[in-house]
């Protein structure tokens, strides 16, 4: 949700999900000291997670526009389309 939230609301640029580590590990080192032993491989791990969803999220979208664009004006958008939607590619429904 983060980062489709990043790139689709704050417009934000593909590695930006990464870069709040070094926050995180600073706010949450008192509670979880691993963090800061293991920053970069939970860095490494989430640039690799994004880049992922973030393709997904593209196909997502054009199954979703592709969908759109055969509707009549007024139908409603196909129930077993928003399900695979949510579900393979993460849109929120």
């Amino acid at each position: 949700r983060a980062v489709r939230y990043g790139k689709q609301t704050l417009n934000a640029k593909r590695g930006f999900f990464p870069s709040l580590v070094p926050v995180v590990v600073e706010k949450m080192k008192t509670a979880f000291p691993e963090l800061e032993s293991k920053q970069k491989d939970v860095e490494a791990i989430l640039i690799e997670e994004e880049a992922n969803f973030l393709k997904t999220l593209d196909k997502g979208v054009i199954r979703f526009e592709n969908t759109a664009k055969t509707l009549p004006a007024g139908s409603k958008f196909p129930g077993d389309t928003a399900f695979l939607l949510y579900d393979t590619y993460g849109f929120p429904v």
